[in-house]
């Protein structure tokens, strides 16, 4: 019974190191930028590097992880609020890639590596005027 135990245990050990080490990591720049605030305004930025499938909203999540900064939303894919700076009105946290605005929500992009990423905070209202 012991045997087969510990046989149990090495596979298992065996398996996680071989699925951990295999996975290809890529380097994504960040920004998060509160361009509406005046005071406690949001701006930070970095290189974060994730693993090869992760998307926007992981790159995202890991720099205020990085930072000590609590976001709401990532998981829905649309970001709601970013160190207590909150959707309203006419102010949300907008999505952007390589300078322009996103078409998809933060999950629903998967960076390439170098990408740049950018989440801010702005008047979205004149975003989609005709």
């Amino acid at each position: 019974m012991k045997r087969i135990t510990a046989f149990i245990l090495i596979l298992t050990t065996m398996v996680f190191i071989f699925t951990s080490c295999g996975q290809k990591t890529k380097n994504v720049s960040v920004i998060i930028a509160d361009e509406i605030s005046t005071e406690n305004a949001i701006d930070i930025s970095g290189s974060v590097s994730v693993t090869e499938n992760a998307n926007a909203g992981e790159c995202i999540r890991q720099l205020c992880n990085l930072n000590d900064i609590e976001i709401v939303g990532v998981d829905e894919g649309f970001i709601t609020s970013v160190g207590g700076v909150e959707n309203e009105g006419d102010y949300a946290w907008m999505f952007y890639v390589n300078g322009e605005l996103s078409d998809v929500g933060v999950s629903g992009y998967t960076p390439e590596p170098d990408d740049e990423i950018k989440l801010v905070y702005i008047d979205w209202s004149g975003l989609f005027s005709e």
